[in-house]
This record gives structure tokens, sequence and C-alpha cells, in this order.
């Protein structure tokens, strides 16, 4: 993630294991290590004192967050044994600068609040039958006994009046919930195969990837009018 002079990232893979701060500027890299091994840094974003969040992809420790204080350099990890056994994967912030996260595979949302330093889970009712041409639908083997639906939370993004998207990739679908009553809404954009990453402009458009289905799609999320964009090249 880029502020100002100063791009964040992580290195995921098992040996990497740390979190770096690139100085634009200077061109210098400064590299933090994490508190555990193989933590798997995964999706990460700056807060608003300048701190650097990064959700945490291995999924046998109770380590689910990381942050590292931008002045100290100080590396902080913030455990939840209840869920040490589910990877934690994309993260974003909401205007409070409290953190939304997803728990793939587990379908569910995860929010972490800053100053309590409080896990929470939000569980997605997964539909009893999964759509048909989604991931899941096309992964069935004929012959074989049909598995049961399941959700895989994969991206999670704020909308400007406070609400929370999140993408459920194997089924093709887009949750929107609403941090103060608890209540979710489907939106499941027609021949979506499955959808990964998602963003939100300042025009209130949710931009999104049919991952498997190669296609760009935007959804109005106060009309939830949604628009596809084909890239010239197949497969892209």
């Amino acid at each position: 993630r880029l502020e100002s002079h100063v791009a964040w990232f992580g290195e995921e893979s098992f040996f990497g294991n740390r979190l770096v701060k690139f100085d634009i500027n200077a061109e210098k890299f400064h590299e933090y290590p994490l508190l555990t091994e193989k933590a798997r840094p995964h999706t990460g974003a700056i807060g608003p004192d300048g701190t650097y969040w990064c959700a945490l992809a291995h999924g046998n420790d109770p380590a689910k967050l990381a942050s590292v204080d931008p002045e100290t350099g100080v590396v902080k990890q913030y455990n939840w044994p209840e869920q040490a056994t589910t990877p934690a994967h994309t993260l974003t912030l909401d205007r409070k600068g409290n953190i939304w996260f997803s728990g793939s595979p587990s379908g569910e949302l995860w929010t972490f609040d800053v100053s309590k330093q409080e896990f929470k889970t939000y569980k997605y009712p997964i539909p009893t039958t999964f759509p048909k041409g989604t991931q899941q639908d096309l992964e069935q083997i004929p012959g074989e006994p049909a598995r049961g639906p399941h959700a895989e939370t994969y991206d999670v993004a704020v909308d400007n009046e406070g609400m929370v998207w999140f993408s459920q990739i194997t089924i093709g679908m887009l949750v929107r919930l609403n941090p103060a009553t608890g209540e979710t809404k489907e939106v499941r954009p027609e021949g979506a195969v499955s959808i990964r990453g998602i963003t939100i402009d300042n025009d209130d458009n949710l931009w999104f990837g049919d991952y498997h289905g190669h296609r760009l799609g935007k959804l109005n999320v106060k009309t939830l009018y949604i628009k596809f964009y084909k890239a010239p090249t197949s497969n892209f």
C-alpha cells in the first residue's frame, strides 16, 4: 500500500515472513520480521495514524493480525485463539480506523476494534444450494456425490455510507453487511463464475473481478446496477 513517499508490503512466503517499508525518495527498504514463524503476511492497509496493519494467512497459529509503528518500528501481533486454525486473508479499514478482514475459507467476515483490541465474527448465512454456473457448480464432478455449498470470503471494502462489502469467491456473490444491525444483503451478478478482488471508488461504485469469468464488473452500491467490461484479450 502506498502513502506519500512510502510503500508497504508483506513477504508472504514461508521464507520471507516479514513486513517491508520502501522509502521511495531514499530508495531504501526497511524490513520488520514477524514474531511467529511462517505467519504469512497477506494483505495490508495504512491506518489513520500511519500504522501499517496486515492480515496473517498462516492457518495453524492464533496470530491473525500484525502491525508496525512507522516511527519506532515496533512490531505487534494480535492473537485470536478461537480462530487459530483458520487463516486470515484480505484487510481494509473503516472510517473509524477499525479493521475488517476475511476469514477465508470459513465464509465469515471478521473485524478488529483497534482501541479495544477485540475481535468479532460476522457469520454469513450460506445458501442451501450453490448457484448454477459458479465455480462450485463447475467443479462438481459428474457421477460423484454432490458437495454441500460452502462460502469462501475473499476481499473486503467499505463504502461511503459505512456499509461493509465482501466477496464470496466460489459462489460468485457480493454481500453487503450493515455493521449497525448485522443484516446482510446478497448481490448475485448475472453470470459471475467467481469473485475475488473488490474496491470502491469515490462515486460509490464497487469494482470487482469475475475471476474465472474473465470480466471486470462495476456495481453502483446505491442502485445495485451492474455493468460488465470484457477485456479485448481472452482469459486475461
